[in-house]
């Protein structure tokens, strides 16, 4: 409810005429500070950063799923052995850490010209206000939790709606599941 509420404050705080008019499609540098000051109490590029290191791992299974099954696989050596392919794994997960984190000032940049170019001065200044309030800096805090567990909400509805797609269109052209009609 707390949530809801918060979310609600954002769309009261807005003034109506800001948010009526998109962004101007350009970028200014008043609009580029105040992009770069939502991004910052927004914590928008720690938690790029924190997700970069949670995908870290998963780039490395990826990797080593894909390089196991390619005849002329760099990695072979070092995969021979438990330990080897842990190790692999291991820096693999760090490496692709470290280069994501390498390219965080360019997606800053591209985040603060979309916000600049997106928003229009009055919606930035008023973003930016609320999240100086008590409830703004509650929301931005909770955001990642929100988004996360939307996401996870909206793949499981997809996933059920996906099997429910699949038996219908099997069941309107009259084919078992196995293949046969």
């Amino acid at each position: 409810m707390r949530r809801i509420i918060a979310l609600a404050l954002i769309a009261v705080t807005l003034p109506t005429p800001a948010v009526a008019q998109p962004g101007t499609g350009t970028s200014s540098t008043s609009n580029a500070t105040l992009a770069r000051s939502v991004l910052r109490k927004l914590r928008s590029i720690e938690e790029v950063r924190f997700v970069a290191g949670r995908l870290g791992p998963v780039f490395a299974e990826s990797v080593l799923g894909t390089a196991a099954d390619q005849p002329s696989n760099p990695f072979a050596s070092a995969m021979h052995t438990a330990e080897g392919k842990a190790r692999l794994k291991t820096v693999l997960s760090e490496e692709f850490t470290r280069a994501y984190a390498s390219h965080l000032p360019e997606l800053t940049d591209a985040l603060v010209a979309h916000f600049a170019t997106d928003l229009s001065e009055a919606d930035l200044r008023a973003i930016d206000a609320f999240l100086d309030t008590p409830a703004g800096a509650h929301w931005a805090a909770e955001m990642v939790v929100l988004q996360q567990q939307s996401s996870s909400m909206g793949a499981s509805v997809g996933a059920r709606a996906g099997a429910e797609a699949v038996s219908a269109t099997l069941r309107r052209l009259s084919v078992a599941p196995g293949g046969s009609r």
